[in-house]
């Protein structure tokens, strides 16, 4: 039997919809410590877009029609311009939710990256799909990313250069995380001393790249 290379059309927005037709009353998106349920969003990704999130999931609102071979996001990475089509973006998004297995529609992600990055734009693909809830923080909030670990607010994570460079610059060690804590996904990988800096913190279990 012949496969084909598509998947089937699959557009963000759909996947993000379909999650709000299951639970439409769960908090979807945590920003500035305002939530936002999955209905609201959806509401709010056909108006005005105050952030860039929920610019990024308005303009797939418009798109959410449009084929798999669509720019689903145009990123920076240094001098360059970076495009990741919806077939992309899906792919790195059901390649981390395989490898790593510690995403559920139960649990709330915790995301310092900028939306900038093409890490972001993957790991709020995991969650808004998932029926998650997405908590942002600002850029190098390694001490918000701390506490809500330790107390159990946020069951994942996802790392990136500045949590990093904070971790490296801490004469302390962050608070232990709940049992509940599963993975910190680190993106871009961290150098040898800032690992076994992790993994001191977290434990190895916890700590992917």
């Amino acid at each position: 039997m012949a496969f084909t290379a598509s998947l089937h059309q699959l557009s963000i927005f759909d996947g993000i919809r379909a999650a709000a037709a299951r639970t439409p009353h769960r908090v979807a998106i945590v920003e500035g410590g305002e939530p936002l349920s999955y209905a609201q969003l959806m509401a709010a990704a056909g108006g005005a877009q105050p952030s860039a999130i929920l610019r990024w999931v308005g303009s797939m609102r418009v798109q959410a029609t449009a084929d798999e071979n669509q720019v689903a996001a145009t990123l920076r990475d240094g001098e360059s311009t970076v495009e990741l089509s919806h077939r992309e973006l899906l792919l790195q998004a059901f390649d981390r939710i395989v490898i790593h297995a510690a995403f559920d529609r139960d649990g709330v992600l915790a995301m310092p990256l900028p939306l900038s990055s093409a890490s972001a734009r993957v790991a709020a693909t995991i969650s808004l799909w998932l029926g998650g809830t997405l908590h942002l923080l600002r850029p190098g909030s390694l001490d918000a990313l701390a506490h809500g670990m330790a107390n159990g607010r946020f069951n994942t994570c996802w790392l990136g250069a500045a949590e990093l460079e904070a971790l490296g610059r801490r004469r302390d060690a962050p608070p232990s995380p709940a049992e509940t804590f599963l993975l910190a996904v680190c993106d871009p990988s961290p150098s040898a001393q800032i690992r076994e800096r992790l993994v001191a913190w977290l434990g190895p279990e916890r700590v992917a790249e």
